[in-house]
């Protein structure tokens, strides 16, 4: 009876899976924010009136979905989940330390593809009155690609095992007509992007401490009839949203 029984569960199991298949067993054994070791280091300091982010993204080629091609043809890509620390810099020092695992666990075995470092405004009153800061705006740092990523930028910075990331950092202003006035931060790119290469054994390390300048905030203006990007040292660029750190300097 006891073999029966076993049997038949055996049987609805296989029944389980080749019905439903990693989607039920991702359900069972999930990703996991705790994750598994090793795991990577992100450290750096956050300026005044800045509050840290780290957040990553990771891959499973266990569990697959299916897509559609253009030509509607169905094929299988791998699954992804992402995950977001809450991190929390001294209130005196501005340092923070957050630690991202390398794996997910759970039953797609989850690997890390994407890491993401910035640091954001918390408020922007002394700079201008009336001003908000950029709603969904995480502001500006690095985004690292773990080894074999895939490339989503002509150029990268190679790394092995750890990046010292300390860029000059701007607040700018952004009028819009019709809208209230609002302010984010930008660096050397909004985003520098890194190719990290881990060696299994070592330290792996992330280190962002950027210094922020707010002695000279460029003015992106856009109305109706025209916009255009003003630099704190009278250089003006026409047709244009995008801030170039060169002329900030």
């Amino acid at each position: 009876m006891r073999i029966l029984k076993v049997t038949l569960l055996l049987l609805l199991l296989s029944f389980i899976y080749w019905s439903m298949g990693d989607t039920f067993f991702n359900w069972l054994f999930p990703f996991s924010s705790k994750g598994k070791g090793p795991w990577i280091t992100v450290e750096g300091v956050a300026p005044k009136y800045t509050k840290p982010y780290v957040s990553a993204v990771y891959k499973s080629k266990d569990c697959l979905e299916y897509e559609f091609s253009a030509t509607m043809t169905p094929h299988k890509v791998p699954t992804y989940n992402g995950l977001s620390l809450d991190v929390k810099a001294d209130p005196e020092t501005g340092y923070f330390q957050a630690k991202l695992p390398f794996s997910g666990g759970g039953w797609c075995k989850w690997r890390i593809e994407q890491a993401f470092v910035t640091v954001g405004y918390t408020d922007v009153s002394h700079l201008v009155k009336d001003a908000i800061m950029s709603e969904g705006g995480r502001g500006t740092g690095l985004t690292v690609f773990i080894n074999d990523a895939p490339r989503t930028y002509l150029s990268e910075t190679e790394a092995l095992n750890t990046i010292n990331y300390s860029p000059t950092i701007y607040p700018i202003l952004k009028m819009v007509q019709s809208w209230p006035k609002r302010i984010f931060l930008q660096g050397e790119l909004g985003m520098r992007p890194f190719r990290l290469k881990l060696t299994p054994g070592a330290e792996w390390k992330i280190t962002f401490k950027p210094k922020l300048d707010e002695t000279k905030m460029p003015k992106v203006i856009v109305t109706k009839e025209k916009e255009l990007v003003e630099y704190p040292n009278g250089h003006i660029e026409t047709d244009t949203q995008m801030v170039d750190i060169r002329y900030i300097k």
